[in-house]
């Protein structure tokens, strides 16, 4: 009887989002903070619902003006889908993998970004809960496409959407550019650390996973040092086909060698970063292996020499 309910609610919810112009928000507010509390009640042991429920109860109470708030309200649909296919056995599994990634990756950064633009009083709160509801939905993605993998290794990616989006708002330089490169730079950092583990299992594309995560850390050093941005990109794509196809190559090394030695000379108080960062990054070189601390330690020292070549 819960399940029918359930998907009832979440059904008319998924409505409300694009029909949200004759319904009184208070209403349908109260309606989403009953159902939260009591589906977090009945969901407590599960840490991971526990805490989206608690994140979206949150941002249902908090959240202004109300067009964002029924911007948010679009990803019940992905959670429509998955209880129809789940529940009730519907073939909706490829309508729920679309709209995930439609919704939740790809629509998700860019309301989040306008959002702390718009209220920027309040920039720093909607900030904080970012950093939850992405770790949440990168974790939840890697889930979908391997059910027993484990996610632990892919946590410390977050540090590279945490510091420099932190370090952009403080002073006040962030473009919608910086941040939705830091947005997937964190994502594919997230996948690539967790299917790191099991890279001989063809079907996680390990080889592409890292090729995008070096292409990545390619493009922002490349920012910093050429002021070109038809050759950023440039280096970013042969990068791509560089790594995938000579795996053992450290050619976006190079590019972040040759960032280090600027940022050193602009801001000297980065060597105490880049010591220990290097020797981590010499490590995984020779020894092709990280440890969980490593990785941690490996992703602050980046996440905050990319902090600075993004203050500007």
């Amino acid at each position: 009887m819960y399940d029918l309910l359930n998907t009832l609610f979440i059904l008319c919810m998924s409505c409300i989002s694009i029909t949200h112009f004759y319904v009184n928000d208070s209403y349908v507010k109260n309606a989403l903070l009953g159902y939260f509390f009591i589906d977090g009640y009945l969901h407590r042991n599960n840490t991971d619902i526990f805490i989206h429920h608690c994140l979206f109860a949150f941002l249902t109470y908090y959240i202004q003006p109300r067009e964002f708030f029924y911007k948010y309200l679009l990803f019940e649909w992905t959670t429509l889908f998955l209880m129809c296919y789940r529940d009730w056995k519907w073939k909706t599994k490829e309508l729920f993998a679309i709209s995930w990634i439609a919704l939740r990756i790809v629509y998700n950064p860019i309301i989040t970004y306008n959002i702390m633009i718009d209220q920027y009083h309040s920039k720093y709160i909607y900030f904080l809960c970012s950093n939850v509801m992405y770790a949440l939905f990168f974790h939840w993605t890697c889930k979908m496409l391997h059910r027993k993998i484990n996610t632990a290794y892919g946590f410390s990616s977050m540090m590279l959407y945490f510091f420099p989006t932190l370090f952009m708002l403080y002073n006040d330089t962030m473009t919608f550019e910086k941040y939705i490169g830091v947005y997937y730079q964190s994502l594919i950092s997230f996948y690539f650390h967790v299917i790191r583990e099991k890279k001989h299992d063809h079907y996680l594309n390990y080889k592409m996973a890292k090729a995008l995560d070096t292409s990545g850390i390619t493009y922002f050093a490349s920012r910093y040092i050429i002021p070109n941005q038809y050759y950023q990109i440039l280096l970013s794509i042969s990068n791509v086909f560089i790594k995938y196809f000579f795996v053992n190559s450290e050619f976006h090394s190079i590019i972040l060698f040759l960032t280090i030695c600027k940022m050193l000379y602009l801001h000297n108080e980065t060597i105490l970063l880049v010591i220990p960062g290097s020797y981590i990054m010499y490590n995984n070189i020779v020894h092709n292996q990280f440890s969980l601390f490593e990785k941690y330690a490996w992703h602050f020292f980046v996440s905050i020499s990319l902090a600075y070549t993004l203050m500007n």
